[in-house]
């Protein structure tokens, strides 16, 4: 049969029926009195009559108000009893029946796969035995382990975070901003080789304060990048390997003036006392029959030149303008040709630009 919801109150006192009772009367549903409720569970509970006598009998009882008991459904001759009558003053007593022993017994060693009995005990009423069995709750049972519910805002703090919990599976796109990142945060180490493209880098966001000693090798630099803007007064100190790579790009070197023509570089290693300069100027040249010659300043050893490049401008007349490998007797002086468009020589005083890379002894 199924299960009944019942009450106990451990104080109930011994009373009396008030009237004569037959094995009929009263009938589930109808009440009868007894001579104190005092300490009696109000709720459903059971009572026996004549204990321990040849007329004994067990009832359930659906509820109380004051002295008067209704007997509940199939409530007459409860808990294997036998409904039978009894006189006015037979003793009844609230007590604890076989039923409710037997109901505990079975939730106990339930093992089925059935709904439990006693949904009113769970949590959940679609908790199934055999989870109540094992003292665990699956998740398909328990609504509540399938929530998706969102916490509160600010409710979720740093000490609520395990070690690790947050990867980088759990962020959506552009959800870490500048703002979010403290400052010294991110390292070196932090960054995976090549992630860190231009379209990353802000403008102006990386100074030379943010470049480590030997970060920004010759592999790093685009073709024509670095300009003379870009070269800070006495930075460029260099070896003779690379005034030989500085040479190829001669044509974009602006150092020095008609006035003030050579410029320090750089020096070699001390035991081998050479000194090692880029030359740049303008210079009025005297052709004559094709031949001229360009002097430096006094001072100027152009014995070891590595390479020489020349430009002139004519206006609508273009004119030809190299080295005569022929040299001259001075070691301050190169000898040039120069041929006008037709390749005539020319015999005039001709504007030379210049850019030499090379070396004093």
């Amino acid at each position: 049969m199924p299960r009944i919801d019942k009450t106990f109150a451990g104080a109930a006192a011994s009373a009396t029926i008030s009237g004569s009772m037959t094995s009929g009367s009263p009938a589930p549903g109808a009440t009868f009195s007894i001579s104190s409720g005092s300490g009696w569970p109000t709720g459903a509970h059971v009572a026996v009559i004549d204990r321990g006598e040849a007329t004994e009998e067990k009832v359930f009882i659906s509820g109380r108000s004051g002295t008067t008991l209704t007997v509940g459904a199939s409530g007459r001759g409860y808990d294997g009893t036998a409904a039978a009558a009894h006189s006015a003053g037979a003793t009844i007593q609230h007590i604890l029946d076989a039923e409710t022993l037997q109901d505990i017994v079975d939730i106990l060693n339930q093992t089925g796969a059935a709904e439990d009995p006693f949904p009113q005990y769970l949590l959940e009423t679609a908790h199934t035995k055999a989870a109540h069995v094992s003292l665990g709750l699956a998740a398909s049972d328990d609504s509540r382990f399938t929530d998706t519910r969102t916490p509160t805002d600010g409710s979720v703090t740093n000490a609520k975070m395990a070690d690790n919990a947050i990867n980088t599976a759990e962020l959506v796109d552009s959800a870490v901003t500048s703002a979010k990142i403290a400052a010294g945060t991110i390292v070196a180490a932090d960054i995976a080789n090549d992630t860190i493209t231009a379209t990353q880098v802000a403008a102006d966001a990386i100074g030379t304060s943010e470049l480590a000693d030997s970060a920004v090798a010759t592999a790093n630099l685009a073709d024509a990048s670095v300009t003379a803007a870009k070269i800070g007064t006495g930075a460029a100190t260099t070896a003779y390997a690379d005034l030989v790579a500085a040479a190829a790009h001669a044509g974009s070197i602006d150092i020095g003036d008609s006035a003030v023509e050579g410029a320090w570089v750089g020096t070699a290693p001390a035991a081998s006392a050479t000194t090692y300069r880029v030359i740049a100027g303008n210079q009025a040249v005297v052709f004559t029959a094709g031949t001229g010659v360009l002097t430096l300043p006094t001072g100027h050893n152009l014995a070891g030149i590595i390479t020489a490049t020349f430009t002139t401008s004519a206006g609508t007349a273009p004119r030809q303008i190299g080295r005569n490998t022929g040299g001259t007797t001075n070691a301050n002086q190169i000898a040039l040709h120069g041929y006008d468009k037709d390749g005539a020589a020319l015999s005039v005083t001709q504007s030379v630009g210049y850019v030499i890379v090379g070396w004093e002894a």
